[in-house]
């Protein structure tokens, strides 16, 4: 999920909003646009929908903000002026006695602004009702709940849970693509991530109301694939139905992703938590045991990867008895998992978990994210020898790029050099020494590892050992099982690699 937002331009000051369409969600803005001042929450009413947004004080705008900005309000004397690339203007607002009087009245407008000068305060309110006004058009508050302005020492977010009902509880996935892949079906607990919705100071949540939280995209673990497909945790939360997980974990799931109406027929052997996001927080506790006690009753394992997983009793007892296999998410750096270092969930505290599940009894091993190019470095060689101590089983992870400034910031070698350049094939790069280094093959948008270095193929062997690997190329498919079958590195036949290499089906 990428924030969209405006900037606003006062007398001398420069504004940064960010819009969202909730209207009690607070944003946390990009960390490019360094120290800033929270000014203002509005929310306005465009029909029967409520939309909101938040407004900073900056110094600076970024060459590159981490947010689409897709247009500039300015103040000039009486007058705002508003411009934007597709001009969308439905309502024409000029005049302050317009924005300060009418059009609060015709949206609904409330604000939650921190008591400031006169002259900032009232900048602030003008050019946010302009955008309002400017958004809306006609299309103005049903069911009227009165317009208001609450002048605050300082601005609490307070943000109501929201629970929605899912289509369907399980998703199909990797199976699809990669036909040899063991993780049948996927469960996720809400279309948003909790590592994107991090507390600040005085943070609370009652079971319905998040006190301090922000939603903070740019906290979001940043090689993640899914970033894009994140809606805003608190308010995509699934109702959970433990009749209907029976139900579908039995066979009466639908996972093909050519023909969405098609049951499975048959039951699921292994299930997969958080194809797209983190199951493991307290927040959703509820529904991480609810699949667990379902799976006993139909007999199903599990595979969890997690960063947030904390030790739990009853928990060890549901996974012993559905064999499941906890995968403890270990990156490079905690720089790139923000938001799961904010909810003090980094790696080392993964590694404590992942040992106290394993002295429990469970299968508990660690899911070591890689750059698989070259070889282990020196806190790969600290993670490894640390599994060898404490008899943990390792699943190794090349990570896969879709970003340009993730790849020399995670490698030290610009995109282009490792997508191999104009002088180099078109899809594979052969670095140099190529006995010393991996290879990349560029599909689809995606840098993925080709061909992997020496050290790791040794160390992985026939990857049915201590150390397996997930990864598949256009040559191998190297499955680890996830430990809950044998591991194995297979050639894919051409059906399998062009169904890798090829785009997701729309529904």
């Amino acid at each position: 999920m990428m924030f969209v937002g405006g900037i606003y331009y006062g007398k001398g000051r420069k504004y940064l909003a960010v819009y969202n369409f909730q209207h009690d969600v607070y944003i946390k803005p990009p960390s490019s646009f360094g120290n800033v001042q929270h000014l203002d929450h509005f929310s306005y009413k465009r029909g029967n929908k409520k939309g909101g947004a938040d407004v900073f004080l900056i110094n600076d705008i970024p060459d590159n903000p981490g947010i689409k900005i897709n247009k500039e309000v300015m103040l000039t004397g009486n007058k705002v002026h508003i411009d934007e690339k597709k001009p969308t203007l439905k309502l024409k607002i000029h005049h302050q006695s317009e924005l300060l009087k009418i059009i609060p009245e015709m949206y609904d407008i409330q604000h939650q602004i921190l008591n400031l000068p006169e002259e900032v305060e009232k900048e602030v309110i003008l050019m946010s009702n302009a955008d309002i006004a400017y958004f809306c058009g006609s299309d103005t508050a049903n069911r009227h709940r009165g317009s208001k302005i609450e002048r605050v020492e300082k601005i609490i977010p307070k943000t109501e849970v929201k629970y929605i009902k899912p289509k369907k509880m399980l998703t199909g996935g990797k199976q699809w693509f990669v036909p040899s892949c063991k993780l049948q079906a996927n469960i996720d607990f809400g279309q948003g991530c909790i590592s994107g919705w991090i507390p600040i100071e005085g943070a609370s949540f009652d079971g319905r109301f998040f006190t301090n939280y922000l939603s903070s995209p740019d906290s979001e673990c940043a090689y993640c694939y899914a970033k894009k497909k994140h809606k805003s945790f608190p308010k995509t939360i699934y109702e959970f139905d433990k009749k209907r997980l029976v139900e579908e974990l039995s066979g009466r799931c639908r996972l093909d992703f050519e023909d969405w109406k098609l049951e499975l027929g048959k039951p699921v052997k292994i299930l997969r938590f958080g194809k797209r996001t983190e199951t493991g927080m307290p927040i959703t506790r509820r529904q991480f045991i609810g699949t667990l006690e379902a799976m006993v009753e139909t007999g199903t394992k599990g595979v969890i990867p997690t960063k947030y997983l904390e030790y739990n009793k009853e928990i060890a007892e549901l996974l012993k008895k559905t064999n499941s296999v906890v995968l403890y998410s270990i990156g490079d750096f905690d720089e790139f998992e923000k938001g799961a270092c904010i909810h003090r969930c980094n790696n080392e505290r993964r590694l404590e978990q992942a040992v106290r599940y394993n002295e429990a009894g469970v299968n508990s091993l660690l899911y070591l994210h890689i750059i698989g190019h070259k070889s282990p470095g020196k806190r790969e060689n600290e993670i490894l020898r640390f599994a060898k101590k404490h008899k943990t089983k390792v699943q190794l992870l090349p990570i896969r790029f879709s970003d340009k400034d993730l790849v020399e910031k995670m490698t030290g070698q610009t995109w282009e050099y490792l997508k191999g350049g104009s002088k180099r094939k078109r899809n594979q790069l052969m670095l140099p020494g190529f006995d010393d280094y991996g290879s990349y093959v560029f599909r689809e948008r995606i840098l993925g590892l080709e061909k992997i270095h020496a050290s790791w193929s040794e160390m992985i062997n026939s990857n049915n050992g201590r150390i397996r690997m997930c990864h598949h190329t256009l040559e191998n498919t190297y499955c680890g099982g996830c430990f809950q079958t044998k591991g194995e590195i297979t050639d894919p036949p051409p059906q399998d690699i062009k169904k890798i290499y090829s785009r997701i089906p729309k529904r």
